[in-house]
């Protein structure tokens, strides 16, 4: 009496490859975005984080002397900046640089000016980001 014995063949089929490919390519589709997107937010977080250390720095300025400061980038920086651990921040989102667009009398301070990447106002105080997109943080 002969026995046979049938020897299966390990592998994947062609079906099941193409089975797997496309499962890979649909997690792949759905987690991308929100991976490129992290780093995004996090330039976000960081901008906030910069926004209210300088808005501190302004306000224990203010504290101290009773007034705002700097009429102009470099008097705003050299009043502000003793009161900052490494000087003013840049900033991490539009110019990505430490300028300052300093504006006062009657000024609107939310008109974005593209120029600097932080525009402050003299008479209010307030301090913004210089760009469309993070006006209002």
């Amino acid at each position: 009496m002969q026995t046979h014995h049938s020897r299966k063949r390990g592998g994947f089929t062609l079906f099941e490859l193409t089975v797997i490919i496309l499962i890979i390519g649909i997690i792949a589709t759905v987690s991308a975005p929100k991976f490129f997107d992290s780093l995004g937010e996090a330039r976000e977080n960081a901008a906030t984080s910069s926004l209210t250390t300088i808005r501190n720095a302004i306000s224990m300025y203010r504290g101290h002397n009773g007034e705002y400061p700097g009429t102009d980038e470099a008097t705003f920086k050299s009043a502000v900046e003793p009161m900052l651990q490494n000087g003013i921040p840049a900033c991490p989102v539009g110019n990505r640089d430490a300028t300052v667009e300093v504006v006062a009398n009657g000024t609107d301070p939310l008109k974005v000016t593209g120029d600097k990447s932080w525009i402050y106002n003299k008479n209010t105080g307030e301090l913004r980001i210089n760009h469309s997109d993070f006006i209002a943080l």
